[in-house]
This record gives structure tokens, sequence and C-alpha cells, in this order.
């Protein structure tokens, strides 16, 4: 494949792209946004998933879940088992679906119901009951629940294809079925739950530099053009220079929380929030 001048409008069928790097590669995608500036468009998504958003054939895909939640008397029996101290997610029933919107419009297409659950065990409050990203491979798009299991979709048809929900497979997670690092240039990045970003020598294992950005992340960072993407949990994503001094270059705010990572199409930037789904280009 030959790279041209701006980004082509290649599929990005995984999580953090097609070699699962978390590289863009080519020139061309946004570096300063916000809610109303750069935003092609913005669809609201019904339920609740922590999916990162994956594209393919002029659809991007994502799964959700639609929670309800568990009453008091319900959540008093279940949790004498918890063995933890965390805060947790209960609920009473769960419906897991698979989420199609045309990139080129924002227009939600399918709202496919995959598996519902009732008592699903509980998970962090931090994390969704859809929180594995999907991946497209060969028309069809695999969207793994954890434990609760796994359903495969037709994209041509738009239809489920099967669904798998083997009671042997089922686990105790206790929080869920958390960010990885981006390497540039022999250059390791990374953030984590204290809002703090470090860059690290790849071959020498050196810390390059460490700085606090202001807000946690759970999300992991994309590299493009010399420049490294870290969408905060809060709803702004920090753009810094890539290279041995630390330098931001912008930070840009939306509404809503991210723990999504970001997706590419073509020349635009798709960004999931808990709230929406945005397609930001220059």
């Amino acid at each position: 494949m030959i790279l041209m001048v701006s980004v082509g409008r290649g599929d990005w069928p995984q999580w953090r792209g097609e070699d699962g790097q978390g590289h863009a590669p080519g020139k061309g995608l946004a570096v300063e946004w916000g809610e109303k500036d750069g935003v092609e468009w913005r669809t609201e998504l019904p339920g609740r998933g922590w999916s990162s958003p994956v594209v393919g054939g002029g659809l991007v895909w994502m799964t959700t879940a639609m929670e309800t939640e568990a009453g008091d008397e319900e959540k008093a029996a279940r949790l004498k088992t918890n063995t933890g101290d965390q805060p947790l997610t209960l609920l009473s029933q769960v419906e897991l679906r698979a989420l199609g919107v045309e990139a080129a419009s924002g227009k939600v297409v399918h709202n496919l119901l995959l598996m519902t659950k009732r008592s699903p065990q509980w998970v962090h409050e931090l994390n969704s009951y859809a929180s594995p990203s999907p991946v497209l491979a060969g028309g069809r798009m695999y969207c793994h629940f954890g434990s609760l299991g796994t359903a495969c979709v037709d994209t041509a048809k738009g239809e489920v294809a099967w669904v798998n929900e083997d009671k042997e497979l089922e686990v105790m997670h206790e929080n869920g079925p958390g960010s990885t690092p981006v390497l540039v240039d022999g250059l390791l990045y990374f953030a984590n739950d204290g809002g703090m970003v470090t860059c690290v020598d790849a071959s020498s294992g050196e810390e390059v530099f460490r700085e606090r950005l202001g807000e946690p992340f759970s999300a992991s960072p994309l590299a493009h053009d010399g420049r490294i993407y870290f969408p905060g949990r809060e709803g702004t994503t920090y753009v810094l220079k890539a290279g041995r001094a630390f330098e931001k270059l912008a930070a840009n705010r939306l509404e809503g929380r991210q723990f999504a990572s970001f997706a590419v199409d073509g020349g635009a930037l798709l960004v999931r929030t808990d709230k929406a789904l945005y397609k930001i280009k220059n």
C-alpha cells in the first residue's frame, strides 16, 4: 500500500487499527476541536459501553449495554458473596447489543440485540458490560462480552449470525471483563489512572519524561503524523508532539466521559464518549 499525503480511506477493523499498534498512517487528522468546532456529526448512542469503534464498509460498529438496575433488596442479597471492597454496578438485567452507524452521515442504521442476561455478574462501576471491542474480518463482526458470551454479526446483511452463551465458560471476574502503550520512533508512551503521561526509551527502559495532564486515563493513545493523542476519562483529549521533549499541542474538550480508544475513518477521527459518537475533521 502506498501512503498518500492525506490519510487513506482504509478500514479500522479492530481496536487500535489494522496492525493493533495504535498508529494512523498518513497526515491530516485534526489537532484541535471542541463540542462545536471541527465536528462533522454527533450521534447520541443508546445504552452504556466502552468498546472502541471499528470501521468497515462505510459503517462504524460498536457494542452497547442496555442496563436495568437491580433493586436494593436484590443488591443486598447478591452482594453477600462479594469478596472485594470496590464500587460496583449491579443489574437485574442487561441487553447486549451491536450498533452500526453510517460513517458518512452519523445515522444509526443497525441496533441488533445479541443476547439478554438476567442477574449478570456485577462489574466495577468504572467498567461497563460492553467494554471489549469488536473485531471485523471477512464480512463478519465478532463481539465478545467476557464470560457472558460471544456473538457474530453478518455486517453485509445486518443480522446476527450466531451467539455462544456456553455456561461452562462463565467465571467470576469481580470487576468485569483497563490503557495500552503506543511505540513511536523508539519511544514508548503511556498514561495511567492518576492522570500521568510517561515517555520511556524503548531500548533502555529509561524514563524520558513524565507529566501530569489533569485527569485520569482509561483509553489507549493514538499515534499520527508526529503526534500522540491521549483521550482523558473526563472528556479532554490531550495532543502531544512526539519526541523526547514534552510539548502539549492542544487540549480538546467534549461533553461526557471517554473510556473508548479512538478509531480513524479516512481523514477523520471517530471519538466515542459515554453520551455520543463524534466524527471530527479538520
